[in-house]
């Protein structure tokens, strides 16, 4: 059984299948831990409460599965196409005259 807190209220929920760790979801997604609590924090997950332990948090698999769909890219307005952001210099090039 697993309860999910959203502004002091509980929603038990019966299906564990469904459920990961924090550790599994990282492992599920190719991304760290951290990065799990940062879409947490973030609001892109919600997370769940096992019964058996208050410590132990979840997220659902249904919504690890919606984090990895591909989305548009869209770029940035200052940048043209084959134009690197704060980069004046081609690479090899001498940034100075050299002291001889």
């Amino acid at each position: 059984m697993l309860k999910r807190v959203v502004k002091n209220t509980c929603t038990v929920i019966e299906d564990q299948d469904d459920y990961l760790t924090l550790s599994e979801a990282a492992e599920y997604l190719g991304i760290s831990r951290v990065t799990v609590w940062r879409r947490i924090r973030e609001g892109q997950l919600a997370t769940y409460q096992a019964s058996t332990s208050r410590r132990e948090k979840l997220v659902r698999r249904q919504d690890l599965d919606q984090l990895k769909r591909p989305r548009p890219v869209t770029r940035r307005r200052n940048q043209g196409p084959g134009k690197s952001a704060g980069r004046s210099q081609t690479l090899g090039q001498p940034q100075g005259e050299v002291q001889p």
